[in-house]
């Protein structure tokens, strides 16, 4: 798991939402997610493991809120 504090901010802030149905986000925006990961899953897994900070923030609150486990 990334340990960074972009990632942790993130999690602090927006983890809460995600578990609760997704926070805020609307059905049609969550579906997009949800297909983008998808077809994009190996390189947001790879992302966790080797990206910058940042992209491993981005990568794992879009596996989130798809609801893939990490």
């Amino acid at each position: 798991m990334p340990n960074s504090s972009i990632y942790t901010t993130i999690t602090n802030k927006f983890g809460d939402q995600m578990e609760n149905n997704c926070g805020n986000f609307d059905v049609e925006t969550v579906t997009h997610i949800k297909n983008y990961v998808a077809t994009h899953d190996d390189f947001l897994k790879r992302t966790l493991k080797f990206g910058s900070p940042l992209q491993r923030a981005k990568a794992s609150l879009l596996l989130k809120i798809a609801g893939v486990s990490l």
